[in-house]
Order: structure tokens, then C-alpha cells, then sequence
């Protein structure tokens, strides 16, 4: 919410010079979908500028659950 607010404000500015400035937002809190989708709705900002969180987050979970599944797998021999 303190970034929400934070946005609203920059928003806010940038529309009482020139509404036709979009402003986007990225980093801080904003890393994941919900969140970002949440700011959004919430501050009039008009996009997100993904980095690491399009990137990289989606990618290590991916990996995270790969690796937990293929840890499940019963082993008939072990050393």
C-alpha cells in the first residue's frame, strides 16, 4: 500500500502536466503478478516495465517445483 500510495502521487503529477505522459511502473513490491495488478488498478498508472519478475522469478519456481517433483520420485535401489 506505501508504494501504491507513492505511485498515486507520481501519477498524480505527471497527469497535472500532461495527461498524455503514460507513467509505468517497476521493482520495489512490485513482483508478482497480483501485486502488480493490483497497483495498477489501484494508482491510474498505465503499465508495468517487467524485468526479473517476467524473467527470472517465474523461471526459478519452475525449477523449484521441477526439483521437489523429481525429488518425490521412490527410488527401488539406494546406496
Amino acid at each position: 500500500e506505501e508504494a501504491a500510495e507513492g505511485i498515486r502521487e507520481i501519477v498524480r503529477a505527471v497527469e497535472s502536466e500532461d495527461r498524455a505522459i503514460p507513467v509505468l511502473v517497476h521493482g520495489g513490491p512490485l513482483n508478482d503478478v497480483g501485486t502488480v495488478g493490483k497497483v495498477l488498478d489501484s494508482t491510474g498508472a498505465a503499465g508495468y516495465v517487467t524485468g526479473s519478475t517476467g524473467e527470472r522469478l517465474p523461471t526459478e519456481e519452475a525449477v523449484k517445483l521441477a526439483v521437489e517433483a523429481f525429488k518425490k520420485i521412490k527410488l527401488r535401489y539406494q546406496a
